[in-house]
């Protein structure tokens, strides 16, 4: 993957097969995940960071029901069986590493899943670019973003580790520095390998899952409890100083709360 890059039509299991290998060639505990469509949304391996890639679909577990739109990440834990109208519609990474920290008996018990929204993270970005699951959020393993290339988002660069590009409406030209030109659109997603930069030109929103090396991730997570008095664990939230997304549970309190009041 270093220095290189891959395209996949995510309907051509063959593509996102051969793209999955090489991610794990690169990270053996990164695997590229296609859910089927007429089934129940089941992870058995790892935790799967997965995007939607329609909407709106409608998520279940048996004590919660949340609305996702096109766009929108959900990060399911090990073991859970969620059901999704009208169909399954993601695409996904799965993680077989240590789950987040906060995804505890408790949680799990109380949220089943926990869930990102573009829409909301687009009010609050700059510059054409949503942090959904920012990067300094090291509870979560796979940080994602969403661009809007009309905005004119700046060049990006993948640094050590892999950017995941996956189109999700409109049309534009992916511009891969020394390297070439890849269409993006519905339908389609490309890797852009280690030591890369690109830029997007047309009007077009694209999801970016940002991939790091086990050795990368590992190293952020010391840095923050090296520099931070605040745990890795359910106490750690936005209410006590977390970077991670708006709307957590306050445990410190004991406070369940509703779906409106949960993940978002």
């Amino acid at each position: 993957m270093i220095g290189s890059y891959l395209v996949a039509e995510w309907r051509e299991a063959g593509e996102v097969q051969a793209m999955s290998d090489a991610l794990r060639e690169w990270e053996p505990r990164l695997e590229l995940y296609l859910p089927p469509r007429h089934a129940r949304l089941f992870e058995p391996d790892g935790i799967l960071y997965a995007v939607a890639l329609s909407g709106p679909m409608t998520v279940t577990t048996d004590r919660r029901e949340q609305e996702i739109a096109r766009g929108d990440a959900i990060v399911v834990s090990q073991g859970l069986a969620l059901d999704v109208e009208p169909e399954v519609d993601l695409l996904g990474v799965r993680y077989d590493g240590p789950p987040p920290d906060h995804f505890r008996e408790r949680f799990i018990q109380i949220w089943g899943f926990e869930n990102f929204s573009a829409r909301a993270a687009s009010l609050r970005g700059a510059g054409g670019v949503a942090n959904v699951i920012p990067i300094e959020d090291v509870r979560h393993r796979i940080p994602y973003a969403v661009l809007e290339s009309s905005s004119r988002p700046p060049v990006r660069e993948t640094g050590l580790g892999v950017d995941l590009l996956i189109g999700l409406e409109g049309s534009s030209v992916l511009i891969i520095g020394g390297k070439g030109r890849v269409s993006m659109g519905p339908g389609r997603a490309v890797a852009v390998g280690p030591g890369l930069q690109y830029r997007l030109e047309g009007e077009s929103t694209i999801g970016v899952l940002t991939l790091m090396a086990e050795i990368v991730h590992q190293a952020r997570r010391t840095e923050h409890v090296r520099s931070s008095r605040f745990p890795l664990s359910q106490e750690y939230s936005p209410e006590t100083g977390g970077n991670g997304s708006s709307g957590e549970a306050n445990w410190q309190q004991g406070e369940v709360g509703t779906g409106e009041t949960g993940p978002a």
